[in-house]
């Protein structure tokens, strides 16, 4: 339990952080204001102010986050430059409210000045050092406010954390097939070297001997009879062989050996078998620049069947199946696969790590309200006006749409608590 708490920190911080990364590297080369770059998420361990940023490491270590001035629409100063007027002229003051206020105004403004304001013998000479900072400040804190950008390069802000993401997916797949990576082994491009071959089942036939005997997606096939197979070849020889007989295959199956009894019969396309789908898979290690070029190629594949996958969730929505929306999985479920990649090895929790983040790519960029994708398709309208949508109706929409998405991670998280019987793995945990 405490494994698969750990690794999920780990995998979802790092695809949050680089994604928050992306959007802070883009809004400072265009000189937006960054109020704050926070490692985590408050409260705040301890930080550091350089260039205007705040720089912050925080107790809550999934991801990160960037706060952009004036990325929620125009910063009203000059409502509250005039509230602070009010306060310098009223007789009862909050020293609280007082301290909460020149934090906000210090971190916001950089005129503003601590020994000046130290020095002030009054409350109400302190409000009123706070409006005058605002209103000395405020074109040019307009001048870098997020609103007050060229849509092109809000857009290129917004677009910034999907793009981190696929690159890191392109990384950590090039990476690992430096490295070595589980793989299938025909085709290979030149220079491949490939250790640990095995046969992997992928699937098997409804009804054949393969699903009777029970064998499962992700099963590897050691031997059949006593005799080691090292090849589909070998495998489709040794049914061949025996055919209406039954035979002990020897499989692995999450690290532990297992027997099984099969008996081969002659398929529809009258060859002998047992109904099973099998990939010839090793660790495949490519020359660096080979490596490259496949962690591009497959990143594009998987975006390729990312889209597919979406397509065919929504027309199963609309016609009722709900297969495709049984696969689906929140949190919980995340952090279950990832530990399960983990126990496999570090090379297959890089593999599960790139593959993630491209979902994340690719869920952050759909055109869904408080998602990325919600607020280019807000650019996209400005664009067509000629003017913003109104701050209320866009604050609004997004607010909505965050609910709708917390209420809906929320049922997919109790489903995959069920599903992957967590309460038990937490009793367990306990006793």
């Amino acid at each position: 339990m405490l494994t698969t708490i750990l690794v999920f920190i780990f995998v979802l911080g790092l695809l949050v952080f680089v994604h928050e990364l992306g959007h802070f590297v883009i809004a400072k080369s265009f000189k937006m204001g960054v109020e704050e770059f926070g490692f985590g998420y408050p409260p705040r361990v301890v930080g550091f102010q350089r260039g205007g940023t705040t720089y912050s490491l925080n107790w809550i270590p999934i991801g990160g986050f960037v706060k952009i001035t004036g990325e929620n629409g125009q910063l009203p100063i000059d409502e509250m430059a005039d509230d602070y007027r009010k306060q310098s002229k009223s007789d009862e003051i909050n020293e609280k409210s007082l301290t909460e206020e020149a934090n906000y105004v210090k971190k916001m403004f950089h005129g503003f000045d601590d020994k000046v304001y130290d020095e002030l013998d009054t409350n109400k000479a302190k409000y009123e050092y706070l409006a005058e900072t605002m209103e000395s400040e405020k074109d040019k804190l307009d001048k870098n406010a997020f609103y007050n950008k060229p849509i092109w390069q809000r857009f290129l802000v917004l677009i910034a954390g999907v793009t981190m993401n696929v690159l890191l997916c392109v990384f950590l797949l090039s990476a690992g097939y430096m490295i070595g990576f589980p793989s299938a082994t025909e085709n290979l491009p030149a220079g491949a070297e490939v250790s640990n071959e095995q046969i992997i089942v992928m699937d098997t036939e409804e009804g054949r001997p393969a699903e009777t005997a029970g064998l499962q997606t992700g099963d590897v096939i050691k031997e059949v009879n006593g005799q080691p197979i090292k090849t589909v070849e070998e495998f489709r020889a040794a049914t061949q062989e025996n055919d209406g007989k039954e035979m002990a295959m020897t499989i692995e199956r999450e690290g532990e050996t297992q027997v099984v009894k099969i008996t081969p019969e002659q398929l529809d396309e009258g060859s002998v078998g047992v109904g099973a789908y099998l990939a010839e898979t090793g660790l495949v290690k490519l020359p660096w620049h080979t490596a490259i070029w496949t962690g591009l190629k497959q990143t594009g594949m998987i975006i390729y069947l990312i889209f597919a996958t979406l397509i065919k969730l929504v027309a199963d929505a609309f016609t009722g199946q709900t297969e495709a929306l049984e696969a689906v999985s929140g949190p919980v479920g995340i952090a279950v696969l990832a530990n399960q990649a983990a126990d496999l090895g570090f090379i297959y929790l890089l593999q599960f790590t790139a593959l993630l983040s491209v979902n994340l790519a690719i869920f952050n960029l759909l055109p869904l309200p408080a998602l990325d994708g919600g607020r280019i398709i807000f650019l996209i309208i400005e664009k067509i006006r000629r003017k913003p949508v109104s701050q209320k109706i866009e604050g609004m929409v997004h607010t909505i749409g965050f609910a709708t998405l917390i209420l809906l991670l929320g049922l997919v998280t109790i489903r995959d608590i069920s599903k992957f019987n967590i309460f038990n793995s937490i009793k367990d945990f306990f006793l």
